[in-house]
């Protein structure tokens, strides 16, 4: 088997762990996704959904420490880092969020905001939880990403079932309570598992010059991350300060619902990174592209099961149907903007380009927000404006790295595909809009894009099948 071969057998391996843990991941969220605004009043909800949107920002408090590790170890192996250099860098990130956590606590009994406090306590647990993580994604052990992701999810509709069907609370902090219990049983899982399965054996050492190198190899993309955090979550911003709480209620449930899409994302953006690392043959890359829009018009299809949810049981969130479907044609875009392109930006160390492009991005939605908003005054005008933000990052994307840029078929079939679907899903009730979008997605594919439509259905289905096998 040639380099190459193992490079494409890694890959697909890659992605079937990730795919099985996040298909798992979909399932249970799709339980807590619709069963928490069924039962909570949307008060309550949208007070959950406050916390969501605060704890997005989390993963800016290592100051980029994690993000440097992350750059410095991919495409190695775990059993490569030696245990003096994980204490130090274990050691490291706890001070550095003790002090983070000692500054957000004081400022939350200081504003008698106990979300603000809860957010304090969650940042420990969490972004150590994130160094093995990180870890984990950048050495390629996706067995152990999986059961990470599996855990967090099972957990979190165990503890969502209890509060909602048997203390039978419409009090927020308890569901806010059970992200931090879950932060802290993923933190100490991680801890007993890298050492078992690594023999790693933790001492309390720190290092300033590690904590230094990091951090400013790891800025850069930290603050791009952060930027790509403020991106996804500027619209929402923009329906909490200039809208009603019900209206954020409403958004927060489309984004939730579009959340659901990171499951089928996530596998793609964790496993191409590494895959990238090792791979720069332009050919090849484009190839990954082009399937990766294939695959998205097929996984954004999924709105159309959550509009008949919301057609006949979840009837008080039908409001959110229209900025449902505009947020998830977003995520066509998305999933070549995260999983190729800010993948090729990490892999050739091109942080300060990503970094350059996400302020022009976010500049660019406040102004599209700002302006839809005048003109719409309601949460359809936020999301539209979004969707031209992010039509703006992808088009970005293609002229700094133009030798990524795709023939006219490639183009032409990611806008009919975005409109066929934005049509279907206002125009057509869920299921007939369903298998007419189904259909006509798939003549356009057969007619501009064959090859790799054929390609992407025989990888889906040959890491099906090895699945299975194992199961057997």
């Amino acid at each position: 088997m040639t380099t190459d071969d193992k490079t494409t057998a890694g890959l697909k391996k890659g992605l079937v762990y990730v795919f099985i843990a996040n298909a798992l991941t979909l399932g249970l969220s799709l339980l807590t996704g619709f069963v928490l605004p069924k039962v909570l009043s949307v008060e309550t909800y949208a007070r959950i959904k406050d916390f969501s949107l605060y704890t997005s920002y989390i993963g800016v408090l290592h100051l980029g420490y994690l993000d440097g590790l992350y750059l410095t170890y991919g495409g190695k192996r775990l059993t490569d880092i030696p245990n003096r250099e994980m204490s130090i860098c274990r050691t490291n990130i706890f001070l550095l969020q003790a002090v983070m956590t000692v500054g957000f606590s004081i400022t939350g009994i200081l504003l008698k905001e106990p979300l603000v406090f809860i957010f304090a306590l969650c940042l420990i647990p969490e972004n150590v939880a994130t160094l093995y993580k990180n870890l984990y994604q950048a050495t390629g052990e996706f067995g152990r990403y999986s059961s990470i992701l599996n855990l967090k999810s099972v957990m979190t509709l165990v503890s969502y079932v209890v509060l909602l069907f048997i203390v039978k609370t419409d009090n927020y902090i308890p569901y806010v309570l059970v992200y931090l219990f879950l932060m802290l049983v993923m933190w100490v899982g991680l801890e007993w598992e890298i050492h078992k399965r690594f023999g790693f054996r933790y001492r309390f050492e720190a290092s300033w010059r590690n904590l230094k190198e990091n951090i400013s190899s790891g800025l850069v993309l930290m603050l791009g991350n952060f930027s790509s955090t403020l991106m996804t979550s500027l619209d929402r911003w923009f329906v909490k300060g200039l809208l009603l709480t019900t209206d954020f209620a409403y958004y927060s449930f489309a984004v939730s619902m579009e959340s659901l899409i990171n499951t089928f994302v996530i596998p793609v953006t964790t496993t191409l990174y590494n895959f990238l690392c090792q791979v720069t043959d332009v050919l090849r890359i484009k190839k990954i592209k082009t399937m990766c829009l294939i695959f998205s018009l097929y996984m954004i299809s999924s709105a159309f099961p959550v509009k008949f949810i919301l057609e006949h049981f979840l009837t008080k969130y039908q409001a959110s149907t229209t900025v449902m479907f505009i947020l998830f044609s977003t995520q066509v875009l998305y999933m070549i903007i995260k999983g190729v392109y800010i993948n090729v930006y990490k892999a050739r160390k091109q942080q300060n380009v990503y970094l350059r492009q996400l302020i022009i991005v976010i500049a660019l939605g406040a102004v599209f927000n700002t302006l839809f908003y005048l003109w719409m005054g309601n949460n359809e005008g936020i999301a539209l404006g979004t969707l031209c933000s992010v039509v703006c990052w992808y088009l970005i994307c293609m002229k700094k790295v133009p030798e990524l840029n795709a023939p006219l078929s490639e183009n032409l079939l990611m806008t009919l595909g975005i409109v066929v679907f934005l049509l279907c899903g206002y125009n057509l009730n869920s299921i007939i809009g369903f298998i007419v979008y189904i259909a006509v997605i798939t003549l356009l594919c057969l007619l501009l894009a064959r090859k790799a439509f054929v390609e992407t259905a025989k990888m889906g289905v040959e890491m099906v099948m090895s699945k299975l096998k194992k199961c057997r």
